[in-house]
């Protein structure tokens, strides 16, 4: 037997880019704000949005509208490259590239071989990822597999499964 999610409904206010662009001077219009509006879900897909006014007709009684006013409500972010490794370490003085991994880098990622570390350095790291809200990042680990399981266990324990 299949549990079927119930359509779930969020109104507030919505900052998104409706398109994609090949110039970044065309960004501007495509972006979109909405000050009211509603997002409509069914098994995890967006079957409706737009502004509130609008959107009320598809509501029906059995759909829970969640309220949030105060938020701005935007797409989950993107990271295409983020050294999980380096976490304790941003910020650090910048020096030329080598004397600067040497120092820094090297130093933060051999820790990485300390299981108790990794999974320490992975909460927060996995953490701050959702707080900020990247949804989708390309990770990189140590050579220590200490590391690797450390994020994908901690990515694991973070999804939510229907």
């Amino acid at each position: 037997m299949s549990s079927v999610m119930p359509k779930t409904a969020i109104r507030g206010r919505f900052l998104d880019i409706q398109n994609t662009v090949s110039q970044a001077t065309h960004i501007l219009d495509q972006v979109r704000y909405i000050q009211d509006g509603l997002l409509i879900t069914e098994q995890g897909k967006i079957i409706w949005f737009g502004d509130w006014e609008t959107g009320q007709s598809q509501l029906t009684d059995d759909i829970k509208v969640d309220h949030y006013p105060e938020q701005l409500i935007v797409p989950g972010f993107i990271d295409t490259h983020i050294h999980f490794p380096q976490t304790e370490m941003v910020g650090a003085y910048g020096e030329q590239l080598l004397e600067w991994l040497n120092t820094y880098t090297f130093a933060t990622e051999i820790q990485f071989a300390d299981k108790n570390y990794a999974d320490k350095i992975a909460q927060f790291f996995v953490h701050e990822l959702m707080k900020n809200g990247t949804t989708t990042a390309l990770v990189f680990c140590t050579v220590h597999p200490q590391s690797v399981d450390a994020l994908f266990l901690k990515l694991l324990s973070n999804i939510k499964c229907a």
